[in-house]
């Protein structure tokens, strides 16, 4: 057929609705069922969403914890906007109404999904889920980190730098960064303490390819909790922050062990690699190690 013939044909199978119901689509393919399986699938989608309602409006941090709050809100949402499409659409598909078309169909699930595109670009941390009530109490992770800085020294002064480790000291004052107002603030502030007591104290970055999994298994804080308090308080990935850690302990490596080299003690960081260590390095110190120790007058 000309092109001509082709777009005649399209035209009028979009004015014929009752052909249009009859499309077969997808993996079943079989004709007139595409339209009623989407909203057996809504109604599932439903089932869950009344279920997360129900179960979490009652979440001892729910209405406590502004991130919470934020995705209990968008489940209400998202489901106050899926019933006036699909109550109406139950009854359009099983009893073939006039006004059930495919336009109504495109339009209303294009509303209710541009929503919730909204919601998510304006806040996509409610990605993580809920965060339930922890478990670590703020005098206990006080009392520990208390004992740690008293009983372990950060990184002792070097002629390399005044101050070599500036933004993690300055990170470990946490009181001075987080002012608790609410139960939420301050479990955020005792997991916070504990995750860089553990950093300072155990060290685990030295350990080659750590990983976040690694640091919840060693501190009992879940995945889904250490990931965003990482990234909100830091302001920066895991792999970044990790190697923050890195570069300043290779700094402090460097005068007392003269006989290794830059790539044996890059190891001895974490680092798996040279070129790793180099980025990371650029990364954090805007220089290479070389540069960077030419510059303190010290031999690299």
């Amino acid at each position: 057929m000309s092109s001509e013939q082709k777009i005649d044909i399209l035209r009028e199978n979009l004015a014929n609705e009752g052909r249009m119901f009859l499309v077969g689509e997808g993996w079943m393919g079989l004709s007139g069922l595409y339209f009623p399986l989407a909203y057996v699938w809504i109604a599932i989608i439903m089932y869950f969403q009344f279920r997360l309602i129900i179960i979490n409006r009652k979440l001892q941090f729910g209405f406590n914890s502004s991130h919470n709050r934020r995705l209990f809100n968008f489940i209400v949402t998202i489901t106050i906007l899926y019933l006036p499409t699909f109550i109406p659409g139950v009854f359009g598909v099983l009893l073939k109404l006039s006004w059930f078309n495919p336009n109504f169909v495109g339009l209303s699930f294009g509303i209710s999904l541009s929503a919730i595109s909204i919601y998510l670009f304006i806040s996509p941390d409610i990605l993580y889920g809920f965060i339930a009530e922890k478990k670590f109490s703020v005098p206990f992770a006080n009392e520990q980190l208390n004992v740690a800085i008293k009983q372990t020294p950060i990184i002792p002064t070097s002629p390399m730098e005044e101050n070599p480790m500036p933004e993690l000291i300055q990170d470990t004052n946490i009181e001075s960064d987080i002012t608790p107002t609410t139960d939420s603030d301050e479990e955020i502030a005792a997991e916070l303490k504990i995750v860089l007591e553990h950093m300072i104290e155990q060290k685990p970055f030295l350990q080659q390819g750590f990983t976040i999994q690694d640091l919840s298994n060693q501190t009992g804080i879940p995945v889904y909790q250490l990931s965003p308090l990482i990234n909100g308080q830091f302001k920066m990935s895991f792999t970044n922050w990790v190697n923050r850690y890195r570069v300043e302990y290779f700094i402090e490596q460097v005068p007392d062990n003269p006989q290794l080299t830059m790539e044996a003690l890059s190891k001895k960081a974490g680092f798996i690699s040279r070129s790793t260590f180099i980025n990371a390095f650029k990364k954090e110190k805007g220089t290479t190690p070389r540069e960077f120790f030419k510059e303190q007058k010290l031999p690299a």
